[in-house]
């Protein structure tokens, strides 16, 4: 569950993701599965996501005893910016921080992976 002192919380779950093939193989059909695409990575960049600037988290939350990744949002020339990776598609999702807030934090589900990756739970910046 999320701690109060959060002022957002970032990065929905999952989202509906409509793709498409270039080309359909001869002799196949192509059609849609209806899944939807389930978060499965996240990071905070310093500038924009194009910029490939991705910051290494420096804390983990001991209060918690969890392996939540954090990220301290000191002051930045170039802004923070937070990309929401999904599991089974290429979109990607992304926003500029307010500049108020002074951290970053992911909690993993407990156990969960996708593609040997840690499953995000929940992610909250203040």
């Amino acid at each position: 569950m999320a701690s109060p002192a959060f002022a957002e919380s970032l990065c929905p779950l999952s989202i509906q993701v409509e793709q498409s093939l270039k080309t359909t193989p001869e002799g196949w059909d192509a059609g849609q599965n209806g899944y939807v695409a389930d978060l499965s990575c996240v990071t905070v960049f310093s500038g924009p996501p194009a910029e490939q600037a991705s910051l290494v988290p420096s804390g983990k939350d001991e209060k918690d005893l969890q392996d939540n990744d954090i990220w301290p949002l000191t002051p930045d020339e170039h802004g923070y910016w937070i990309p929401c990776n999904y599991a089974h598609t290429t979109v990607v999702i992304y926003k500029k921080l307010p500049t108020t807030f002074k951290e970053c934090e992911v909690k993993y589900q407990s156990n969960v992976y996708i593609a040997g990756s840690r499953v995000p739970e929940s992610v909250q910046c203040e």
